[in-house]
């Protein structure tokens, strides 16, 4: 107990490696003891792991997009149950798709039997719910469709043709070698009508493995007299993306060149990945009941408290809700807390869907059980508990701070546990600001981006001037919509490059602990502290090295 209650001498990265591999380890026990592991799975999960044990290079992301491009046949690996792994498929599909090609979608999600059904949708002479009632996913695939939706709708969008793989369940459920010869025969047979090339196959990430599903389909072709090129692209292989968390490799890095024309592009953490497939089985679609949610932050707190080295009993008093649990209003109205514009921004924010901390009944609310999601409002419970749990300041500057601070926290908490989590950089900011449309919330998103951008000014003439403070008064006089949007992005901001710094040892993990341990509610003291840890971070940012980054996680949870 005294180890995992004081500060280790292994450096941040070093530490949140260990962190993150432990609670892998506890998920994926988890999901092994859900599933029947006859013979032929645990030889196709011999030979994945023998296939992905090393990597040539690390390489820009438009390398695979190149590959692709000069291939007849594309295989990608699909994790079924992460959305983030079918966008990256619709990701490769829309850069072939821009540089003039019109590439073939083949999905191991659509059984062979329904191939008209998909035709017919493709063409636009079906409508999406006469599709998914002749294909009925639900029963013929069961995973989550959602990912598979917005692929099929950008295909349908642009007349792009699509190729059904799969075999009827129960018939070929679980023959993982008799689906193979399937969608080999299909792919086989579309290359010989003439389908666009190139031809791409989503196909669960054991299947593409070289001596798979790939050689099947070169004997089928060879069998027809067809020559093909391909090119092989795995996702989120679990051993190459801890060698690189280890390397700690720089920059922009998210894809591997494992062999020539094969590559595995990282669109999500090991934990984020397997968390989708708990919660698939849980059939939380991504959200539980409370008392799953409860489990999943049980987890996440426990281990904000490691790396924070405090002691977990602390950290027991949260209560935590879902959209399915229909008593929270009628509990806090009952408690007679909260004033009735409290009740009223609840609900708003229950019905928007948004996730929340209510300091004031220690209540996390779970809109969305997304990591990052769960991650955040954990942090900012652990940081109330730690801090004391003080009120916001009155004073306006002060409070705009002081939820700037808290949001920095909060988002750095959830990157100790998904370290891939991104949010907007500047570039963002300004596309953002400079985007169209007259509706209320494109106003209210430019007008958060055009703030952001003069705080980031702001902040950089501080850098070069000791002159200040600086006049946000305007800032500070916004309406709350506009207000809460610019230091919950602030709050990221400066949350992302905490995150970095502590990863590059430029800030130490017991600074990260004294700033959870502080309220920053006196006068004066959010607004030091912030611009304090700005000229620090700015210092070091140029320098530091970060684990492999993506934005799919994010965008796949928002989608």
């Amino acid at each position: 107990m005294l180890d995992s209650l004081t500060m280790s001498r292994r450096s941040p990265k070093t530490e949140l490696i260990a962190l993150h591999r432990a609670i892998v380890r506890r998920l994926d026990r988890e999901i092994r003891g859900s599933i029947v592991r006859d013979a032929e799975l645990r030889d196709f999960e011999r030979r994945y792991r023998t296939s992905l044990r090393r990597f040539r290079a690390h390489v820009p992301l438009g390398r695979i997009f190149d590959a692709a491009a000069g291939s007849d046949l594309v295989y990608v690996g699909d994790y079924h149950t992460l959305r983030a792994s079918q966008l990256f498929a619709l990701d490769l599909v829309r850069a072939l798709w821009t540089r003039g090609l019109r590439p073939t979608i083949a999905l191991e999600a659509v059984p062979v039997t329904r191939q008209g059904a998909l035709d017919a949708y493709l063409a636009g002479r079906s409508r999406e719910e006469e599709f998914l009632a002749a294909a009925d996913p639900e029963r013929t695939w069961g995973f989550p469709w959602e990912g598979y939706r917005a692929l099929l709708e950008f295909a349908r969008r642009h007349r792009l043709r699509g190729l059904a793989l799969n075999g009827e369940p129960p018939l070929a459920r679980d023959r993982l070698r008799f689906r193979e010869a399937l969608a080999a025969m299909a792919i086989a047979d579309g290359a010989a009508r003439g389908l666009p090339k190139p031809i791409i196959v989503l196909a669960g990430d054991l299947h593409i493995v070289p001596a798979h599903l790939p050689a099947v389909v070169d004997a089928a072709f060879a069998a027809r007299g067809i020559r093909a090129a391909r090119t092989i692209v795995h996702q989120n292989a679990d051993s190459l993306y801890w060698r690189l968390a280890e390397r700690a490799i720089e920059g922009g890095t998210i894809a591997l060149e494992i062999r020539p024309h094969e590559f595995c592009a990282f669109t999500a953490t090991p934990l984020v990945k397997l968390q989708s497939y708990v919660n698939w089985v849980l059939d939380r679609d991504e959200i539980g009941d409370a008392e799953d949610a409860a489990d999943a932050i049980d987890r996440i707190v426990r281990a904000l408290a490691r790396f924070l080295a405090v002691d977990p009993k602390r950290l027991t008093d949260y209560r935590v809700y879902t959209p399915h649990d229909a008593e929270l209003l009628r509990e806090l109205r009952r408690s007679r807390r909260y004033a009735p514009e409290e009740i009223r921004e609840i609900q708003r924010m229950i019905i928007s869907g948004e996730s929340a901390y209510i300091a004031k009944g220690n209540i996390i609310y779970l809109g969305n059980l997304a990591i990052e999601h769960a991650a955040e409002e954990a942090a900012h419970y652990v940081h109330a508990k730690l801090s004391g749990g003080e009120g916001p300041p009155r004073a306006r500057r002060d409070l705009f701070y002081w939820r700037a601070m808290r949001e920095a926290l909060a988002f750095l908490g959830s990157k100790v546990i998904n370290h891939v989590r991104a949010c907007y950089d500047e570039e963002d900011f300004r596309g953002l600001r400079r985007a169209r449309g007259r509706d209320r919330d494109a106003r209210t998103l430019r007008a958060i981006a055009g703030l952001v951008l003069e705080h980031s000014g702001i902040e950089k003439r501080m850098m070069r001037s000791s002159r200040g403070p600086f006049r946000i008064e305007r800032m500070c006089r916004q309406p709350r919509e506009i207000l809460d949007g610019v230091t919950h992005c602030l709050g990221y901001l400066l949350g992302d490059r905490l995150y970095r710094a502590l990863v590059a040892d430029a800030i130490a993990r017991r600074e990260i602990r004294g700033l959870f341990h502080r309220s920053f509610a006196g006068p004066g003291e959010a607004e030091a502290a912030y611009f304090e840890l700005i000229a620090r971070t700015r210092a070091c940012h140029s320098r530091i090295a970060q684990l492999p980054p993506s934005r799919y996680a994010d965008r796949a949870r928002d989608r």
